[in-house]
């Protein structure tokens, strides 16, 4: 009952609403405005030391002793991922990817968590690098893709419409990353466009455990 509730509100307020698809990385949280303020909670479980003795030690050691204790236990982090836990940091974006790059990005990252929209042609489509030989061809399969997609919504055919779409058409996403996804997706090398702006904006925000 309360599904078909939600439901009728989404289509009563957002349903025949479709707006223009946003390219930006947008931060929607960050656990550590400061990402040396979570070297506490980092070094916690490396020593005998009670949470509030490391934080009080941490605020006296100089900016350039903190950043060198981090990049030493990002070090041991990229050695051995499960023995330096990073969930102390975290971070929650809203961002435009395509439904390949979502998959690309939880296999190299499996700590990842994302919600997101069903991908469809509305939000455009994304050609990967090295397909430019093709690329005539691969346009006339989206916009028949779109066409087809269309078609197929306006007789209520949802399902189908789902099924004609490509791995690489845009979708709206969500995406929450604690620092072992940001460490690991900054590794990610010749990567798309909607990755490398991910990449981007995480090395703004967290520069050091973006470091690679």
């Amino acid at each position: 009952y309360k599904n078909r509730v939600l439901k009728k509100l989404i289509a009563q307020n957002f349903e025949s609403q479709y707006g223009t698809s946003d390219s930006t990385v947008t931060i929607l949280a960050q656990s550590q405005r400061n990402e040396l303020d979570a070297l506490p909670a980092l070094l916690l479980h490396k020593t005998e030391q009670s949470f509030n003795e490391l934080q009080k030690f941490t605020n006296y050691l100089p900016i350039v002793r903190k950043i060198e204790l981090y990049k030493s236990y990002l070090a041991g982090f990229d050695n051995d991922p499960a023995a330096y836990s990073l969930a102390a940091i975290t971070v929650t974006v809203a961002m435009r990817i395509t439904y390949y790059d979502l998959w690309t990005l939880a296999s190299k990252a499996p700590s990842l968590r994302f919600s997101f929209q069903d991908p469809t042609p509305r939000w455009g489509y994304d050609i990967a690098k090295g397909q430019t030989y093709a690329e005539g061809e691969l346009e006339n399969c989206y916009f028949a893709s779109l066409k087809l997609f269309s078609e197929l919504e306006s007789t209520n055919e949802k399902l189908g419409a789902k099924a004609i779409v490509l791995q690489r058409h845009f979708t709206q996403a969500v995406l929450t990353l604690d620092g072992a996804a940001v460490r690991q997706i900054s590794t990610i090398s010749d990567s798309t466009e909607a990755i490398n702006r991910l990449q981007e904006k995480l090395t703004e925000i967290l520069p050091i455990i973006s470091s690679k």
